[in-house]
Order: C-alpha cells, then sequence, then structure tokens
C-alpha cells in the first residue's frame, strides 16, 4: 500500500494546513489514516500531537535539519525504511488533494514540474555548464508565462512519489 507523508514545524499556520491536508486526504483522497504519517519536528507543540492521536493519525518526532526550515522534509523517507510498502508521497503542509491519492506510475520517481521557471532557464544552463553535465531536456513549466521553460528534473518539492 502507497503512504503519505508531511512534516509539521511549530508554527500556526503549519497546524491549520496540516489539518485541512488530513482532512484532504482522508476525504477526498480516500487514504485511510493508518497510512498517513505525520512528521513533526520537536518544536511542534504537544497540543498538535494530542490532537494528532485522538484523530487516529500516526506520528513521529524528527529533528529538525540543516536550515532548519525547508531540509526537514529530507528526513521523511528515513520513517519507511524496512517497511513493507509500495510506496510513499511526500507533501508539503500546504497541499490539499481533490482526487484520490495514485502516482502516475508506481515504478519510477514522480513529482510535479514547476510552475514558473524557477530558477530561471538560463540559470540552469550555467549550473549544468559549470558541472560539465548534458542539460537534461528542456520543456514548459505548468503555468502558461512567456518564456516559461525549464528543465526535466525541475520539481516543485510539494509533491513527490518514491516507489519502494
Amino acid at each position: 500500500m502507497i503512504r503519505v507523508s508531511f512534516v509539521v514545524d511549530g508554527l500556526a499556520r503549519h497546524y491549520y494546513q496540516a489539518e485541512l491536508l488530513l482532512l484532504s486526504l482522508t476525504t477526498f483522497g480516500k487514504v485511510p489514516r493508518e497510512h498517513i504519517l505525520v512528521q513533526c519536528t520537536t518544536r511542534v507543540d504537544t497540543e498538535f500531537l494530542h490532537f494528532l492521536e485522538a484523530q487516529g493519525y500516526r506520528h513521529r518526532t524528527i529533528e529538525p535539519y540543516l536550515d532548519g526550515k525547508y531540509c526537514n522534509k529530507l528526513r521523511q523517507p528515513d520513517a519507511f525504511l524496512g517497511e513493507a510498502i509500495e510506496g510513499v508521497f511526500l507533501l508539503d503542509a500546504d497541499m490539499f488533494v481533490l482526487e484520490p491519492m495514485v502516482p502516475a506510475r508506481t515504478d519510477v520517481f514522480c513529482a510535479k514540474v514547476v510552475d514558473l521557471p524557477n530558477p530561471p532557464l538560463a540559470v540552469l544552463q550555467r549550473i549544468f555548464e559549470a558541472a560539465q553535465v548534458p542539460l537534461p531536456p528542456e520543456l514548459p513549466t505548468d503555468a502558461m508565462v512567456p518564456g516559461g521553460m525549464t528543465i526535466s528534473g525541475n520539481f516543485n518539492g510539494g509533491c513527490y512519489y518514491i516507489p519502494a
């Protein structure tokens, strides 16, 4: 079975976003509560942990990682090592699910391409050139904007699917 995971930090907006995401995952995403793992930094208050327990959601506590903000999500896959799962969706807490959670493919890493060309294509080209690595194919970003091109693999960090 596929699991879903996201990180909550000790910020009021994270608690609100998490409640909305959990509602959308169970209601529209059709994800069973026992297949959702809320990964809470050590800064999350105990009231929120009690809320999760009362609602029947699994959670674990993680130490803030590297920058303590954007890099916390890098700790998520550790929770699934050794589990017999098909794969895991890693989401940002500010997501809202409208349909059942089904990956495009279950045998490869999947993610959403960036909405806007950020960083700009010219910056990505310079980075790959400096690294002496071939530039991946160019493709349009999701937003229809002039010059809205990026490279394959420039993903929005809000939704990843990682196969087991």
